[in-house]
């Protein structure tokens, strides 16, 4: 079996926020893409639309601060004489904390499907998103090796392919652990920061146990190809830069910890993932729409491209490979809104969900082919009441309920 080794640092970068990281590229002479859709964006649309709904968004609009809410939208129009337009709104974005759950699996999947290209073009051997792979054990993948998967038919094989459905179809953690640990920790954020996504910075994985230095350790991974000899990657271990001088970030008043202990004090969420929801609009939009930026992103190929948005479009029912039994909408929490708005037909919505500690995020680019008219919506808030975090008691229901309305007023104010 031949070995590669671990994947070169491309920027040698060791600064410690995302300004710091973005310095530091541009110094390199990296190219960022430039394309930014929410430059020269409008503060005031949305802000006026929750006003005059008041009480259709309830205490979202009374009290936004409370429920740290936040809101992008970008409509994009393509004409036949000026091309592609995007015009902007944003809603107190930025203005505190949001913690991005499950979004940032949108990036393991990326970096992933890019890590596989590139050892296609340094081994020169066919390694797919469909090739079995052999995870070897760690902390994060509960300290088994990772071969087989009953709910992959008729295979029962692991691949990156199907992991990439699980997280999408029902936003499973293990596999998104997985493949993080296939593009390993360093190669993933090198290649969302490359592509001006610098607020990223996963401290650690999903639902898993870990301890001292192993939340950034990638396990060795074989690949096992139908038409030529197997071959691994090592395990990579990595050391993130340094977070000088970080604000401490507590919420809350009170949790449980990991042995069900109430701790009678706010949670620290310090040393936990960070993805700003400005950065998951701009990472949905370059998937969704990567001709608006000149460029393949993140050195994905086209087929690539195309499986991500086959898989964002699905609704958890539309799959038997792996079959869910859960509510059609389950993973688009903006559709009872877009399609009480514009119906089902022609309709799609590709997005990415995310929900944990009161939290409720979706990103998406909703398409219109009947009205030809298309929008990307991100919408972050927060329903926590009692304060106290691992209770599992958090008002998700009427954060669902506004990320619906969100969508849906929205498409009736610019119809």
């Amino acid at each position: 079996m031949r070995c590669f080794g671990c994947i070169p640092c491309v920027s040698k970068c060791n600064e410690e926020d995302a300004e710091g990281r973005r310095g530091c590229f541009e110094e390199k002479g990296i190219r960022i893409p430039r394309i930014d859709p929410l430059e020269g964006a409008d503060e005031v649309f949305i802000q006026d639309l929750l006003h005059r709904h008041q009480q259709k968004f309830g205490k979202f609009a009374t009290n936004p601060e409370k429920h740290k809410v936040q809101i992008l939208w970008t409509e994009v129009r393509d004409w036949e004489v000026d091309g592609t337009q995007m015009r902007s709104s944003r809603y107190r974005v930025g203005q505190e904390y949001i913690y991005p759950a499950s979004t940032v699996k949108l990036c393991a999947a990326v970096a992933a499907l890019s890590q596989l290209r590139r050892l296609r073009n340094k081994t020169k051997v066919r390694v797919t998103p469909w090739t079995p792979v052999i995870i070897h054990p760690s902390q994060a993948t509960g300290g088994t090796v990772l071969c087989e998967d009953p709910t992959n038919v008729p295979s029962g094989r692991v691949t990156v392919a199907h992991l990439i459905r699980k997280v999408f179809l029902a936003s499973d953690n293990p596999a998104h652990n997985a493949l993080c640990a296939v593009a390993g920790y360093q190669y993933l954020h090198e290649t969302m920061w490359s592509h001006g996504l610098f607020s990223l910075m996963l401290h650690h994985p999903i639902s898993a146990m870990w301890g001292e230095g192993e939340q950034h350790f990638a396990p060795a991974v074989e690949f096992w190809p139908h038409d030529g000899s197997p071959f691994s990657i090592p395990s990579r271990r990595w050391q993130p830069p340094a977070e000088k001088g970080a604000q401490k970030i507590r919420l809350g008043r009170a949790y449980f910890d990991e042995g069900g202990k109430r701790v009678a004090r706010p949670m620290d969420f310090s040393r936990k993932n960070r993805f700003s929801l400005e950065d998951m609009h701009k990472l949905t939009l370059m998937i969704c729409r990567p001709g608006l930026f000149g460029m393949l992103p993140f050195g994905l190929g086209e087929e690539d491209i195309r499986h991500l948005q086959a898989v964002m479009q699905l609704f958890t029912t539309e799959s038997s490979n792996p079959a869910y039994e859960l509510d059609r909408d389950w993973n688009k929490l903006f559709a009872p809104g877009v399609e009480k708005a514009v119906g089902t037909e022609g309709v799609r919505i590709s997005n990415k969900i995310g929900q944990a500690y009161g939290f409720t995020i979706d990103s998406a680019f909703v398409e219109d082919n009947l009205a030809g008219r298309s929008f990307l919506l991100t919408v972050g808030a927060y329903t926590n009441k009692n304060g106290i975090f691992n209770d599992e008691i958090y008002e998700y229901a009427d954060a669902e309920k506004f990320l619906a309305t969100v969508a849906e007023e929205l498409i009736m104010s610019v119809s």
